[in-house]
């Protein structure tokens, strides 16, 4: 499924769930188990096309920077949803934080791209092609004593039409 999504440069959105839900379920046997999911997404959205690969990256770094440095189980959650004009997809997790990884990996090399960069390189392409117009807000979420507790990233994605001979329905990932 992923090698398939990535010889195309737009997939549907249900197509990018079912290899999230691959992807999420092969890292649970990595880290024996030690976060939990849910994909939650409007039936409605199926078959809307969206890049390939988009949000994949976010929910690989939820689970390696963010959950399994948790001392105890985590849980990362993906949802799709519509808004008038844009399709949202959120990826939320409640591991330590990008604050706590970053002081971790104080010593990573500065002259070598992030995967954080490589991904918005990625969104730029996207964006100059004109196809849609894709836009990331990353939230760093904290308790009440400003302790930090996860990430949220939104990703906002104009809406791009339907793929024509897509004929399932279901939210089944």
């Amino acid at each position: 499924v992923v090698l398939d999504n990535s010889n195309n440069t737009f997939i549907t959105i249900k197509d990018e769930l079912t290899a999230i839900k691959l992807y999420l379920d092969i890292e649970q046997l990595r880290v024996k188990n030690q976060f939990d999911y849910d994909i939650i997404a409007d039936e409605e959205l199926e078959g809307i096309l969206m890049p390939a690969m988009l949000i994949q990256p976010y929910v690989e770094n939820s689970i390696w920077h963010g959950l399994i440095r948790k001392p105890f189980r985590g849980k990362v959650r993906i949802e799709v949803k519509k808004d008038k004009e844009n399709i949202i997809f959120i990826i939320e997790d409640d591991g330590i934080g990008r604050a706590n990884e970053q002081n971790m990996h104080a010593l990573r090399d500065p002259e070598k791209p992030s995967g954080m960069q490589l991904i918005q390189d990625r969104i730029n392409v996207i964006n100059s092609m004109g196809r849609t117009k894709l836009k990331v807000t990353i939230t760093d979420l904290a308790d009440a004593h400003k302790f930090p507790k996860g990430t949220k990233v939104e990703i906002t994605m104009s809406i791009y039409p339907k793929k024509s001979n897509h004929a399932n329905k279901g939210n089944h990932y």
